[in-house]
């Protein structure tokens, strides 16, 4: 197959001359302008150069005599301006006018002299003024900045202007006193720019001609190296597309095949050249073939499509690919291209069959993985079964006419109210061996058939899968509810045995502290009656002293009445009541803090936390205990200060109560017992010691064992360390024991230090 054009090396010669003169041609363009434009600019530097030589002559002098009229036509210094200006033009041979000009408060400019003779007829006398004047010359007065400007047309003709401020140095405003001019006639001015670019310009144009002919030499050898190569790329591109895998055709406007690269192994070559594309195309297909050549050969831009032929082993899909273009002996000619895709196709259905597959059990995946967060969620039974309901159909094929329906209970719980059908999908829901109910899928329209009618495998395993964790769930949930009751169960009965703890420990203190209360109101009710004793009898010596205040007799009155009342004594009883009534108020006092502490152990039932000091705990506890100590034991306090602790001082107080009645029974006739608080780092340590009797190794690894005591029948319940153990965990504490036969035992409690006590107020 051939399909190259075959051209002359004189063709691509052609090609390359015009691309290199358009070259040269804009290259040359663009350095004459550069030239030209160097050129100017060096010229008209060169000529405001001049203009500013000849300003520079200029005495300011001469200018401030000048008034700009007809008065200075005959004054020397007009003359001698004159003279300066004709010599400046005599020394600059292509300038034709320097003169200097004026400006009127009213904005008209003027003349004051120029080159000319007086009398000729291009002279600008004193006083005429400039009435086409541009206003570039203008700029120049209000911007006080020299310039050259043009090319500018007036009455004299067309020029290229040097234009001098000059203003005085004591002068403050920007506008100059005077405007020296230097005109050069434009055509002087731009054959003097073609006289200086002339000889560089030739320079270059014969350089480039030089050039052009050695590059046009080099390009024909090439060329004709070139024509060879071609010729030989031609048969390489022949044997290549021969072995290619796709199918290059080129057609020619009516369809008809006029070149192949090859063709089925069961067909000739020459039976398929010269026949139309569409004798290979099944008819359903012609009419779609023939539109996209219509639009290709109309269009000019490529055409893609798939393409099924009828070959000799069957139908083959092709992607095709048209693409107009131009080759000898055919001017509207189209290239088609075409790729076998069968295997592709192929490979194509089973991957969508298989994305198919896998978008169904995605969609299985996440039904369960729904009706999982469903089952595991806080709500009722009820809630729960219509939730999954609605969750089951969107897993299944056709889920707009799936309905879902689940009996537990012989109650009924659907998705939507539907009419059950024939094609039914159940599982059975079984608790504890016993079937509690099922749930079942329902299409209410005929499908085709698949595994089980139009479910398939996968399905049914999700409809099991659904029933298990429903199973499951609802036995947890049952067992969840009965372990609720037990628990509930065990903390109503764990309150009860704290209760009696309590309750026992306040019947060990009921005696002692009916003891305790009952020694102080015996003084205080004694000197409650001394001091009424007293107040009445000086009430009737007050009275009797108003009675008689007016009598002059009232001293004689007065001592006869003490002897009467007995009150000779007067000034012992005034002296007595004073510590009488100290007394009763610390009897008082003694009570009260009696009362507070068994209030603060009241209160240990109430589960608030609030700040309190240990140091003021331990004091209010030794009042409670304080009968069933003092009688045989020496109580010895270390309690440093300490910060606020936050807890339930109520039951940190039924702590130190049962450590304290415990150190005061393990002590027989008698001891010590001593108590200790500080604060160490990030912590406080309360110890309670005694010098009792002690335990064994044996007893102290049950001692916070529930119903464990070393007491007599009657004499414990066995809780009252192990409830303590469990107050001081509650508190984020610790208790440990350490006890020796015959010498004693110490309890010591650990508290952690809250950040937020770090910076209280630390009470001794």
């Amino acid at each position: 197959m051939s399909i190259l054009r075959k051209e002359g090396p004189w063709m691509e010669l052609r090609l390359w001359r015009t691309l290199v003169i358009l070259i040269l041609l804009v290259s040359g363009t663009l350095l004459i302008t550069l030239m030209i434009y160097l050129t100017e600019r060096s010229m008209r530097n060169d000529l405001l150069g001049r203009a500013k030589l000849v300003a520079s002559s200029i005495k300011f002098d001469q200018l401030k005599n000048l008034s700009g009229s007809v008065t200075d036509l005959n004054s020397d210094d007009y003359l001698l301006l004159k003279q300066q200006f004709a010599n400046a033009k005599e020394a600059c041979t292509n300038c034709r006018f320097i003169y200097l000009m004026g400006r009127r408060s009213d904005g008209q400019v003027f003349f004051f002299a120029d080159n000319e003779p007086q009398g000729s007829a291009d002279e600008s006398p004193a006083g005429q003024l400039y009435e086409e004047i541009s206003p570039e010359y203008l700029k120049v007065f209000e911007g006080s900045q020299s310039k050259t400007v043009g090319p500018i047309s007036d009455r004299w003709g067309e020029w290229i202007s040097a234009l001098v401020p000059m203003a005085t140095p004591e002068q403050t405003g920007n506008e100059p006193i005077a405007v020296l001019g230097m005109d050069i006639d434009s055509q002087v001015w731009y054959l003097d720019i073609a006289k200086k670019i002339a000889l560089p310009l030739g320079i270059i144009i014969l350089a480039g001609l030089f050039g052009f002919t050695l590059a046009l030499l080099k390009t024909c050898r090439n060329l004709r190296s070139r024509h060879a190569e071609i010729a030989d790329n031609e048969l390489f591109l022949q044997t290549l597309t021969e072995g290619l895998p796709d199918y290059i055709f080129v057609l020619d406007n009516r369809g008809q095949i006029q070149m192949a690269n090859k063709v089925h192994p069961d067909h000739l070559k020459q039976d398929v050249i010269h026949r139309k594309v569409t004798d290979f195309i099944p008819a359903r297909y012609q009419e779609v073939f023939e539109h996209h050549l219509s639009e290709s050969n109309a269009s000019k831009a490529p055409q893609t499509m798939e393409v099924i032929a009828e070959l000799p082993d069957g139908e083959h899909h092709f992607l095709t690919r048209l693409t107009p273009t131009t080759l000898p002996g055919l001017e509207s000619a189209i290239v088609m291209v075409a790729t076998d895709i069968t295997e592709r196709k192929l490979a194509e259905s089973e991957r969508d069959e298989l994305i198919s597959e896998i978008t169904e059990r995605m969609k299985e995946l996440r039904c369960l993985y729904r009706v999982n967060q469903a089952l595991s969620s806080k709500q009722s039974i009820e809630d729960i079964l219509s939730k999954v309901t609605r969750l089951v159909p969107p897993a299944f094929l056709y889920p707009e006419n799936c309905y879902c329906q689940i009996l537990f209970d012989g109650v009924r719980y659907q998705n939507q109210p539907f009419e059950e059908s024939r094609s039914k999908l159940s599982a059975d829901i079984i608790v504890k061996s016993e079937l509690k109910g099922m749930i079942e899928i329902y299409y209410l329209e005929e499908y085709p058939k698949q595994d089980e009618g139009p479910f398939s495998h996968e399905e049914r395993s999700l409809v099991d899968n659904i029933a298990k964790n429903l199973s499951e769930m609802i036995e947890h949930q049952v067992a969840e509810e009965l372990l609720q009751s037990k628990t509930q169960a065990l903390l109503e009965s764990q309150s009860k045995l704290m209760q009696s703890e309590k309750l026992a420990c306040i019947g060990v203190l009921a005696a002692g502290i009916a003891h305790e209360i009952n020694n102080p109101l015996s003084f205080v009710k004694s000197n409650l009656s001394t001091v009424n004793n007293y107040h009445q009898r000086l009430l009737n010596l007050i009275e009797f002293c108003y009675q008689h205040q007016n009598e002059s007799k009232l001293t004689s009155l007065l001592k006869h009445k003490l002897r009467e009342m007995e009150l000779e004594d007067l000034p012992f009883i005034l002296e007595d009541i004073t510590p009488l009534t100290e007394e009763t108020l610390k009897g008082v006092e003694r009570i009260q803090e009696i009362i507070n502490g068994l209030r603060c152990f009241s209160r240990a039932d109430q589960q608030q936390s609030e700040q309190f000091s240990l140091n003021q705990l331990i004091e209010s506890s030794i009042q409670m205990v304080w009968n069933e100590i003092k009688y045989h034991c020496q109580l010895h306090k270390e309690l440093g200060p300490l910060p606020l602790l936050s807890g339930n001082p109520g039951r940190i107080s039924q702590v130190l109560v049962n450590l304290l009645i415990n150190a005061s029974q393990a002590i027989e006739e008698s001891g010590t017992i001593w108590i200790r608080s500080r604060a160490e780092e990030e912590r406080i340590i309360l110890e309670i010691e005694d010098s009792g009797h002690g335990m064994s190794e044996e007893i102290q690894k049950q001692l916070f064992t529930p119903f464990f005591t070393t007491k007599p029948a009657g004499k414990g319940t066995g809780l009252g360390l192990s409830i303590s153990h469990g107050i001081i965990e509650e508190h984020g504490g610790n208790i440990d024991v350490k006890s020796t036969l015959g010498v004693g035992t110490t309890f010591t409690i650990t508290f952690p230090l809250l950040k937020q006590d770090s910076n209280s107020e630390r009470l001794s």
